[in-house]
């Protein structure tokens, strides 16, 4: 790997990263249910988002890799 990140060949502000650069706002804290979830879309991604016992808000991919179920709809 040893030379191969040198900033002058990239062309550093002249494109648009493939993925969200920075921090988004999903929803707000009291959208999320205490028990349940709540599915969104955001970045052109699907996302549930989902509490854990302690209040914790956690965010998942919305579909099960084994499966493909939508989690957030439950199928």
């Amino acid at each position: 790997m040893k030379g191969d990140y040198n900033t002058k060949k990239k062309n550093i502000g002249k494109t648009v990263p493939p993925y969200p650069n920075g921090w988004y706002i999903a929803c707000k804290s009291k959208e999320v249910p205490k028990e349940g979830t709540k599915a969104i879309d955001i970045a052109g991604q699907n996302i549930v988002l989902a509490r854990d016992k302690q209040g914790s808000v956690h965010a998942l991919h919305a579909y099960c890799a084994h499966m493909g179920a939508h989690l957030g709809i439950g199928g």
